[in-house]
Order: C-alpha cells, then sequence, then structure tokens
C-alpha cells in the first residue's frame, strides 16, 4: 500500500488554495479530491471509497484532501456524527496514514465563515443566528467543532502519526511554510509554479449586503435561510469565481471586520469559549505560536 496522507481540511484554513494551486504542483503524489469520495451514511448502506482515476506509479505517494472530512458537510455538522464517520472509515481504509491538520483562530475563522455562510446562499448575520440559539445548535455548526484539542487527540487515538500545523504560520512566510511542509511530509512540489495569491478573502461590506437581499430570492442554499420568491436563474448565475471576481472591486467598500460580521456577544462568547481549549494546546501539544496569533487564551 503506497504512504498515504490525510489533509482533514478545516475550511478557512487554506484548504481552497492548497487543493486549487499546491497539490497540483505536488510531483511525486497523486492526489484525491472532494470529488473522488463516495460515500453513504445511510446505516442500511453504509459505505466509503476514495476512487481513482488511474494507477499510481511506483513509489508514489497518496494525498486525500476534502474539506468535508473533518465532518462539516455542506455546512451540516449533524451534531459531529459525520465526523465520527471518516474518522472511522479513514482508520479502515488507510490505517498507517499520515494525518495533516490545520488550525486557525477561532475569532478571525468565524467571521471569514460568515463570508461563506453568504456566498452559499445564506440569509441572515451570524449576530442574529447566535442570539436566537441557531448559530451552535449542532445541526449547521456546534461550537465543540472548534476546541482543537479534542479533535487532535481524537485523530491522534486513532493514528500514530499526526502532523499539527497553524495557518496563521503559512500567511507569516508561504514559501518557508510551505518548504518546512514539504520536508514533513515527503512531498515534492514545483515552487515556482505557484500562485501565492489571495483566495477566499472575506466580503466587502456593501457586497455582503448586496449578496444577503440577492439570496432572499433564491430558495437554494445553506440553511438556515429565509426568501421572499424564488428565482433559481439567480443561483445559478452566484457562482464562486463570479463572486470572488466582484468582491475585487473596491466599490464594495472595505472588507467585513471580525466586529461587524460577528458583534460584540458573539466575540465575546468565542474569547471565553475556548480559552481551556487553546491554552490546551500550549501546554499539551507546544503550539507556544497562537499566542503571538491572539487565539483567545
Amino acid at each position: 500500500m503506497p504512504e498515504t496522507i490525510l489533509h482533514i481540511g478545516y475550511p478557512k484554513t487554506g484548504t481552497s488554495w492548497f487543493t486549487d494551486f499546491f497539490y497540483p504542483a505536488v510531483t511525486n503524489a497523486y492526489v484525491s479530491y472532494n470529488k473522488d469520495l463516495h460515500y453513504s451514511f445511510r446505516p442500511e448502506n453504509e459505505f466509503f471509497e476514495v476512487r481513482r482515476s488511474k494507477d499510481m506509479s511506483p513509489g508514489e505517494k497518496h494525498v486525500v484532501i476534502a474539506h468535508k472530512l473533518t465532518g462539516l458537510v455542506d455546512f451540516v455538522w449533524n451534531n459531529g456524527a459525520y465526523r465520527d464517520f471518516f474518522v472511522r472509515q479513514l482508520k479502515h481504509h488507510f490505517p498507517d496514514a499520515h494525518i495533516v491538520l490545520f488550525l486557525r483562530n477561532q475569532m478571525t475563522f468565524m467571521a471569514s465563515a460568515y463570508s461563506s455562510y453568504l456566498t452559499h446562499g445564506g440569509t441572515y448575520t451570524f449576530k442574529k443566528l447566535f442570539r436566537t440559539g441557531k448559530l451552535g445548535d449542532g445541526s449547521m455548526f456546534a461550537f465543540d467543532y472548534l476546541k482543537y484539542d479534542e479533535m487532535i487527540a481524537l485523530y491522534k487515538s486513532h493514528f500514530e502519526k499526526v502532523s499539527v500545523y497553524v495557518y496563521e504560520d503559512f500567511l507569516d512566510d508561504n514559501i518557508l511554510f510551505l518548504k518546512r511542509f514539504c520536508k514533513e511530509t515527503g512531498l515534492e512540489a514545483d515552487m515556482e509554479s505557484l500562485k501565492m495569491v489571495k483566495y477566499n478573502e472575506k466580503l466587502r461590506r456593501r457586497f455582503a449586503a448586496f449578496i444577503r437581499i440577492c439570496n432572499l430570492f433564491q430558495k437554494k442554499g445553506v440553511q438556515p435561510k429565509r426568501y421572499w420568491v424564488n428565482l433559481p436563474f439567480l443561483f445559478r448565475w452566484m457562482t464562486k469565481q463570479r463572486l470572488i471576481h466582484y468582491n475585487y472591486y473596491r466599490f464594495w467598500g472595505k472588507k467585513l471586520s471580525t466586529e461587524q460580521a460577528l458583534g460584540n456577544e458573539l466575540m465575546a462568547y468565542i474569547g471565553e469559549y475556548y480559552k481551556e481549549s487553546n491554552r490546551n494546546l500550549i501546554q499539551s501539544y507546544g503550539l507556544t505560536q497562537i499566542e503571538k496569533y491572539r487565539y483567545p487564551i
């Protein structure tokens, strides 16, 4: 069996950039992406498979990277049931895999997640969802999802080799980080071909408001949401690439700040909720740099 690297792609930690730019530049691995995962959660027909379109070359590593491996599937958390499913299946199919995990400051994670919620059809503010108890009720999202010490412990209980990286280290120095990443994973990449571009940035303020209004005219989209009348063509027009393109224009104002995306009440809750978990990251796993990046401690 080839050496396998499972990149557990937490959203908002550069997973899309690694998927679209880094792994296509890797020269010594076959990479499986989201589209290659086939599975069923139904108890009567539960299965999991990572399909490959061609045979692997001798000595080639196998990388699997996908957002949904974290257990958040199409913005649905389902009280952690999906994460348990994927951990169990990955252990069964790749028992000796090297696990790669990326962490990000929970405060900026949530602010960035709000932009994604809007671009996937959402219509509420996170402030309102938090006040009504819908933001962390365990269906769309649960705050435990970002208790990184528990997540690391979960993977360490199933796999022998688990590597943990801090997303902010990658932002600090892309090339230096990638060289270390390649050295520790044994991957070889054509660094000169890599595009170091900002990807999936937070929405600009007026553009975020515009998207929220547009989402009221389409039934499809991430839940919870509401709509006034359904205009299906609108959802088809609002593709990811179009939204990224229009978000570049300064006409839409400055990008949403963390305070604007979350509000003081939610920020205070996040700051208190993750203190103990983040302190454990320092004490148990030596991730002292998270203090520099102002993780709640």
